[in-house]
C-alpha cells in the first residue's frame, strides 16, 4: 500500500518552491532597465517574425474579434486573474487526498515544468503582445478591466512583464488536465471539461494578450518535458511497487 506523504512535509515544498518561484519572477517585476527592455522587444519581434514565417500569427485577429464582446473579455480577465492559482492548488491538494503515489509524480513534473519555464524567462525574455508598440494589441486587464491590471501598484511590483514564453498560463492547465483526465475518462463531460480547461486557458492568454500562440505551444511541449522527466526519476520506485494485501481465494 502506497503510503501518504507527510502533509507538512508537502506545505514545507510547496512553500519553498513558491519563494523560489517568487524571487525569481520578482527579480524584474521591481524594476526594469533600457537595456531589459530592448532585448525582450527584440525577442518578441523574433517570435512574430518565425509565427509569420510558419503562418501562425493570427493573435490580434483573435483579439479584436473578441473585443466586440466586452463581457466576454472582462470574463477572460478574471479567468486570467484566478485560474491559473486557484484550479492548480486544488488539483494539488485532490492528488494529495486522493493518489498519493500520482501525487508524487505529478507534483515533481509540475516543479521539473515550473523550473524549466522559469529558466526560459532568464534566458529569453518576451516582450507580451500588450506592451509591444505600434502592434495595435489592447491590454484588457488594464482597458476593458477585471480584478486587477498590471498598472496595479501590488502587481505591478511582482509580476516580471517578460515572462511571455513558454506561457506558465499554459504550462499548469496542461498540468491539470494530465492530472485529473485518468480519473474522469469514463465520465463523457467530465473529461471534456478536463480537455477544455487548457484549450479555455490559451484562447484567455491570447484575448488578454499576455502571450503568443507560440507560447502557449511551448508551454504544452514544456509540460510534456516536466512530465517526461519525473516519470524516468521514479522509474524505479515503480519497477518495485510495494506490495499490496490481497485477501486468500480458498488456498490457491
Amino acid at each position: 500500500m502506497h503510503l501518504r506523504p507527510r502533509w507538512y512535509i508537502e506545505l514545507a515544498l510547496v512553500v519553498f518552491g513558491y519563494e523560489v518561484y517568487a524571487r525569481i519572477r520578482n527579480t524584474r517585476g521591481r524594476a526594469l532597465h533600457p537595456g531589459a527592455t530592448k532585448r525582450a522587444l527584440g525577442n518578441a519581434q523574433r517570435v512574430i517574425g518565425f509565427e509569420r514565417r510558419i503562418g501562425l500569427y493570427h493573435e490580434l485577429r483573435i483579439q479584436e474579434l473578441a473585443l466586440r464582446l466586452p463581457w466576454l473579455v472582462r470574463g477572460a480577465d478574471v479567468y486570467y486573474a484566478t485560474a491559473h492559482f486557484l484550479v492548480t492548488a486544488a488539483v494539488l491538494v485532490w492528488l494529495f487526498v486522493s493518489a498519493p503515489f500520482r501525487y508524487r509524480v505529478l507534483r515533481t513534473a509540475l516543479a521539473i515544468s515550473t523550473g524549466i519555464a522559469l529558466v526560459c524567462f532568464g534566458a529569453f525574455p518576451v516582450m507580451p503582445p500588450r506592451l509591444v508598440p505600434s502592434l495595435g494589441f489592447v491590454d484588457t486587464l488594464q482597458r476593458v478591466g477585471g480584478l486587477w491590471s498590471f498598472r496595479t501598484p501590488a502587481i505591478e511590483r511582482i509580476s516580471d512583464p517578460f515572462a511571455a514564453l513558454p506561457s506558465l498560463h499554459l504550462v499548469w492547465a496542461t498540468w491539470c488536465a494530465l492530472a485529473v483526465y485518468p480519473a474522469v475518462a469514463h465520465r463523457r463531460w467530465l473529461r471534456t471539461a478536463v480537455i477544455a480547461y487548457p484549450v479555455v486557458t490559451g484562447v484567455v492568454v491570447i484575448v488578454t494578450a499576455n502571450h503568443y500562440l507560440l507560447d502557449a505551444v511551448t508551454g504544452v511541449l514544456v509540460t510534456a518535458v516536466g512530465l517526461a522527466c519525473a516519470l524516468a526519476l521514479t522509474a524505479g520506485s515503480r519497477r518495485h511497487p510495494v506490495a499490496v494485501p490481497v485477501a486468500s481465494r480458498g488456498g490457491s
